[in-house]
């Protein structure tokens, strides 16, 4: 979606990114895929990229990419999202802004066995 805020020009692209355990084919298919869109835009306009990565980028607190404030873990998507960030020029936003600890992580309720 291209929005034009006032004198700025945005960009919003919204992913669903393969989960954890796909392969790694998948994986690159999927970067390598959206590398190419981020490419496509340029540098002549703010680009957000929103969506479910379901990357684990950790924390850093030396870090332009991520904050000091996300969570412990990381993953395999989360060092790939990293390095798509940095190509680029991106940040991860969320680990900029402390939350608590509760707004940090989705829940998900088990399924009951009958």
């Amino acid at each position: 979606m291209n929005l034009n805020i006032l004198k700025t020009r945005f960009t919003v692209i919204v992913v669903y990114g393969p989960n954890e355990g796909e392969p790694v084919a998948n994986k690159n298919f999927f970067y390598e895929t959206l590398q190419r869109v981020v490419t496509e835009f340029g540098n002549n306009r703010e680009l957000v990229l929103i969506g479910d990565f379901n990357a684990r980028t950790g924390r850093r607190n030396s870090s332009n990419i991520i904050g000091r404030f996300g969570e412990e873990d990381s993953n395999d998507n989360g060092a790939r999202l990293i390095d798509l960030c940095e190509q680029n020029s991106l940040k991860v936003k969320n680990g900029f802004f402390q939350y608590k600890e509760i707004h940090k992580f989705t829940w998900t309720q088990k399924k009951l066995e009958i």
